[in-house]
């Protein structure tokens, strides 16, 4: 028996293997943390702490649908249902869901590639009847025929939800335009056909197939239990160990899969397929190695943090001055035992579409960059800063969400840095950074995917279960030797660093108020402003939150204005990608956005250098200067936003269709679609000019800062804007809110 503590274990404890009491946490997480491994080889972390408002706990099989049999994709999915039908000791296969929404919780469960997991959540009082109940799920399941039946139909449904969603077609024309002979290349979900109709073609047992993939698949020695509670760690370990302690290890290998889910035959590749919705799209996939057991380097992060960059030198700023894209985002995704992919995902305009093959040598001068300057260790230590400062000052979450993500990850890192883990950068290393750039991303070895109606003719091909149409062919041997042999672009650059980074982590309340958040106070009001503000001594952490809502009723007074008023935000937000880039990784965030006679700006995060980009925005929001194709670009966009809403699930037209009918006034999409075509540039300079005459703002500041820093920053905005000699007094008669409708009976 392994001990990782000073704790003793009584001959009571024979089926705990280790106990792990050092797990790595920060110093402002007040939360109780004990490792275990059973004898069994589950894994399990308990968390306590008195005075949380729900109980929760979810376990994690690391087996997915890259397990499934080849002849009958959907299965992993389906189990994932199965296991909620009752167990033997608890065969009412509604006596879990009774429980658990009873008493105020509610569970969840799905299936990814290498992982299903099973999470719920509870009133405390309650979490040992929930436990004991959830673990029958592991132990003895029953797969009654009546609710196979049932949940096939369960399954076909989401299967159905999702057909018209290009992020399900997407990912599943990708996965089945792979290798055939790799697992990745599987239908995941599931649906009748895959499960029942194929199936019972071939005379196959689908219960069978459920009982033995539970047999071969599901053992304790994959599984990972995280469990949050009230009760002491004492407490929660006898209920673990009471409830948990039989379920079956078979002694399972630890899954890993074939490394390479394209093939030689699968690379060099260009897929042009058609979206549901209006969208343009360039995607870049390479396949690389699995680093997980190397999480302490992160070489990824290190290049998925320059080429998602979107500051002045990045690719993303490039391939927007030259009008060509929207929005870019890279990184690692898809990981699973034995693989990995790197993305780049271009949003396109529609001379981006035209000029794709110049968008894909642009990447490739980047990569070319990246690989003479070589790797940065100030770079990488920058990245390292921020991920400390995001550990020790993380903010907790749902109960339900934290127990499933630490149970998905517990057999990712060691248990003592389970909560650690994903932030870990303890070592520089520049031999995988350049292994990644130099062996994996390069022409010979991607696949690109290219999105757009514009394809209609030539995509004669359908993907088998979605029906995507698409077409797929090598990319010519002339582009791929272009990108090659690309040159350094002097307009590509390495990032300066990061002065938006925190250093300062002072609290200025002195006292913790152990009972509950104050409410703010209103603390000044004039003509101009009204101000409210409370100090927090409850969560104690180095960050603010301030808002501000700019009221004049001329911003949504007819469709015209609204979308003038939209246009003039969504340009803003364009104008200020790359100057408050530096300060998102910094660990602030901004929202700017317009709801019905308002302008809204939310700015949260860490303190320090909250009032630097308060500073930035509003003097963008005052000397916003438009470009002829920055605003066509734009002006597409909220094009494309209106006439995506026709896609949308029917609950959110549902929403908004109530919203039209009881608010005193409202524009629907058809409306505002009708009138946006004939505004122009010069409309929304006029506009412009005149919404920033006369406004009245609300503001609400919260958080590690002061009354007069509150005072101070209300003071700033207030003088920004009558340098410019625009401020004026909203009148008072028009302050007033938006009000609901009384509708009759």
């Amino acid at each position: 028996m392994t001990m990782e503590s000073e704790q003793q274990l009584s001959s009571s404890d024979s089926t705990i293997v280790s106990i792990i009491e050092n797990i790595k946490k920060s110093a402002s997480d007040s939360w109780n943390y004990r490792g275990l491994e059973l004898s069994n080889e589950m894994l399990v972390l308990l968390i306590s702490h008195p005075n949380i408002d729900k109980a929760a706990a979810a376990l994690d099989v690391t087996i997915g649908s890259l397990a499934d049999p080849r002849d009958i994709p959907g299965i992993a999915h389906f189990l994932e249902h199965m296991l909620f039908m009752g167990s033997s000791k608890y065969p009412d296969e509604s006596e879990y869901s009774k429980l658990i929404v009873g008493n105020g919780g509610c569970s969840n469960a799905f299936t990814s590639d290498d992982h299903t997991n099973f999470n719920f959540d509870i009133k405390p009082s309650s979490l040992a009847d929930a436990l004991d109940i959830f673990a029958q799920f592991f132990i003895s399941p029953l797969f009654v025929t009546s609710s196979i039946d049932r949940e096939l139909e369960a399954v076909n449904s989401e299967y159905e939800t999702n057909l018209f969603k290009d992020t399900w077609r997407i990912s599943q024309l990708e996965k089945s335009t792979s290798d055939p002979k790799h697992p990745y290349s599987g239908f995941s979900i599931g649906n009748r056909e895959s499960l029942r109709l194929i199936p019972k073609q071939r005379g196959i047992d689908i219960r069978q197939v459920l009982l033995d993939f539970h047999k071969t698949e599901y053992s304790s020695n994959r599984m990972s239990l995280a469990v949050l509670g009230n009760q002491s760690l004492d407490e929660l370990q006898s209920l673990v160990l009471k409830s948990f302690k039989e379920v079956q290890n078979k002694k399972l290998k630890k899954p890993k899969y074939p490394s390479d889910p394209y093939g030689e035959s699968k690379r060099k590749t260009i897929c042009y397929h058609i979206p549901v919705n209006e969208s343009r799209q360039l995607t870049i996939n390479w396949v690389i190695p699995d680093h997980r057991e190397l999480y302490y380097c992160k070489p990824e992060s290190y290049l998925s943090h320059l080429i998602g960059h979107q500051g002045d030198g990045s690719l993303s700023s490039y391939l927007k001055t030259l009008g060509l894209a929207i929005e870019l985002v890279a990184g690692e995704s898809n990981s699973a035992p034995g693989f990995s992919f790197f993305s780049i995902d271009i949003q396109l305009t529609i001379e981006g579409l035209n000029q794709w093959e110049r968008i894909l040598y642009s990447v490739y001068q980047y990569l070319a960059m990246l690989g003479k300057e070589g790797p940065k260790e100030w770079i990488f230590n920058e990245g390292k800063n921020i991920n400390q400062m995001e550990f020790q000052f993380e903010e907790k979450g749902q109960p339900r969400y934290i127990v499933s993500n630490l149970a998905g990850r517990m057999r990712d890192y060691p248990l003592s840095e389970c909560l650690s883990g994903p932030y870990e950068m303890r070592e520089f290393r520049p031999d995988l950074i350049n292994e990644l750039l130099n062996e994996y991303l390069i022409p010979s070895k991607m696949r690109v995917f290219l999105t757009s109606k514009e394809f209609l003719s030539i995509a004669i091909e359908k993907e088998k279960w979605y029906g995507t149409q698409y077409k797929q062919e090598y990319l010519s041997e002339a582009l791929i030797k272009q990108c090659e042999t690309c040159e350094i672009n002097r307009e590509l650059y390495l990032p300066i660093p990061n002065k938006f980074i925190p250093t300062d982590f002072q609290l200025f309340s002195k006292e913790k108020n152990l009972t509950r958040p104050q409410i703010p106070t209103k603390i000044k009001e004039n003509e101009y402003y009204r101000l409210y503000y409370t100090e927090d001594s409850f969560y104690r952490f180095p960050k603010a939150y301030i808002y501000f809502e700019f009221r004049n009723p001329l911003v949504y007074v007819d469709p015209i204005h609204a979308n003038l008023t939209t246009l003039y935000v969504e340009l803003i937000n364009d104008s200020l990608t790359e100057f408050v880039y530096q300060a998102q990784l910094g660990g602030l965030d901004y929202e700017l956005y317009d709801c019905n006679d308002s302008i809204h700006l939310n700015i949260s995060g860490f303190n320090h250098k909250i009032k630097e980009l308060l500073n930035i925005i509003i003097d963008h929001m005052i000397n916003i200067k438009i470009e002829v194709e920055q605003f066509e670009i734009i002006k597409e966009k909220v094009k494309q936003s209106l006439q995506f809403f026709r896609r949308c699930v029917p609950s959110a037209m549902a929403n908004s269709g109530l919203t039209y009918l009881t608010a005193e006034y409202d524009w629907n999409n058809n409306e505002l679609l009708s009138c946006l075509n004939d505004i122009t540039m010069h409309d929304v300079e006029s506009f412009i000019t005149r919404i920033l005459k006369r406004f009245y703002i609300d503001s609400l500041m919260y958080g590690n800062l002061t009354k007069n820093q509150a005072i101070e920053y209300m003071t700033l905005v207030k003088q920004k804007f009558q340098e410019k000699s625009f401020y004026q007094p909203l009148f008072p008669s028009m302050w007033f809110n938006q009000r609901g409708l009384i509708l009759p009976n």
